[in-house]
């Protein structure tokens, strides 16, 4: 439908495109890519171990590459999130305030 012009838009938040399938659409002529805020997160079971050490939690929040996975598996135009709040709303991102 996107490609017959009768979508405006495409993929996130109302799905997702495979990665091939982008690479496809930046060639084309009136791409263009919004970032957008979210957070994706994961939960520990703090009552078992190791998870019951908060050292051990802390260290696990450091071992996992947040630019990895951005790069490599989220793709464009997203940020690695180190908190509960999206840096998508930081003060002075001028990408919230664009129409």
């Amino acid at each position: 439908m996107y490609e017959k012009d009768q979508l405006d838009w495409i993929g996130t938040p109302f799905n997702t495109l495979p990665p091939e399938a982008l690479e496809t659409l930046k060639q084309q002529e009136g791409y263009s890519c919004l970032q957008t805020g979210g957070v994706a997160c994961f939960f520990l079971n703090s009552k078992v171990s190791p998870f019951h050490n908060k050292k051990m939690r802390q260290a696990f929040s450091y071992a996992i590459d947040r630019k990895a996975i951005v790069d490599h598996i989220l793709g464009e135009n997203v940020l690695p999130a180190y908190g509960a709040i999206s840096p998508f709303f930081a003060l002075g991102n001028a990408a919230c305030f664009e129409e």
